[in-house]
């Protein structure tokens, strides 16, 4: 008698795309690290905003394990430091004149140093195939870096890794935009990826070996006191934005989608939605995200 493994036949490479959500992002590396400890690996992976650090660390050959261990304690104060404009002119003016409360050099430069860790600077030195969703404002278009470069006249291999992670993180209002001029001289205004495709779905092709990583979404009312809550809700309604034609047209050719929880017991005890720019969570609270994003995947695969 022969014993046939069906699931040694099955392809355990993937490709993933991870939602944009701030600091809810954390849910994706757990989501990821369970893909890992089912013996799927990632052949190609791609992301807006938050989703895009998660596919570069995830390319540059990070588990989802050791991202959270590397981004756990990373504040809010770690991301938005050295905006000096910022202390000397205050919010308003800083925010007139850049177009933005913080600058985005602090964010860049945590991700380049993690990526570094691994040997990664430019795109040409990921160990998966990495793609990230730039939202162009002055076009109203999205970019996929680093395939879309040539239109700025760069060489996607040489183009650094961390800053097109930068760019698709740069939300309006809270960071300042990154500008390229194009070929023709022209100056584009770069900004967070998920303004437009927060689920970047459409990088790849569909198929069964494609999954798509979502956010839970909270319709709570939420009182709005102060411009930093505005432009967190800002966020928020733009970030939860979904393309459902683009889901549907992946889940209709195969492709998987998972949504996974943002809804956390805190230090209190007490259930709460994780707000997408909250980097005020604590590690326990950060930990039970990258917790909720492992159960749910674990359970579907």
């Amino acid at each position: 008698m022969f014993f046939i493994c069906i699931e040694c036949y099955v392809d355990r490479q993937i490709d993933a795309v991870f939602e944009g959500g701030g600091i809810k992002g954390i849910a994706h590396l757990g989501a990821a690290q369970a893909f890992l400890d089912k013996g799927y690996s990632f052949r190609r992976v791609a992301g807006s905003s938050a989703g895009a650090m998660v596919a570069a660390l995830l390319g540059a050959g990070y588990s989802g394990a050791e991202a959270f261990s590397a981004i756990k304690s990373i504040s809010e104060d770690d991301v938005t430091k050295g905006s000096h404009l910022h202390h000397f002119l205050g919010k308003a003016v800083k925010t007139v004149l850049s177009y933005g409360l913080y600058g985005t050099q602090a964010f860049e430069n945590i991700i380049a140093s993690l990526l570094k860790e691994k040997g990664v600077v430019t795109f040409s030195d990921t160990k998966s195939e990495v793609k990230v969703a730039v939202a162009d404002i002055s076009e109203k278009r999205v970019f996929t870096f680093p395939d879309d470069l040539p239109f700025f006249g760069i060489d996607p291999k040489a183009f650094p890794v961390a800053r097109a992670v930068a760019m698709s993180a740069a939300f309006p209002g809270f960071f300042e935009p990154f500008t390229l001029k194009d070929t023709e001289g022209r100056t584009h205004y770069l900004v967070d990826g998920g303004l437009m495709a927060n689920l970047p779905l459409y990088i790849f092709n569909a198929s069964p070996s494609l999954f798509g990583l979502k956010l839970g979404k909270s319709n709570q009312y939420n009182k709005i006191n102060a411009f930093h809550g505005y432009i967190t809700m800002l966020a928020e309604t733009a970030l939860d934005s979904e393309d459902l034609e683009c889901s549907a047209r992946a889940l209709s050719r195969g492709a998987r989608i998972f949504e996974l929880p943002t809804e956390i017991t805190d230090d209190n005890g007490q259930q709460k939605k994780v707000s997408t720019l909250e980097f005020s969570l604590t590690e326990t609270e950060r930990k039970a995200l990258y917790t909720g994003g492992y159960n749910a995947v674990k359970g579907r695969i």
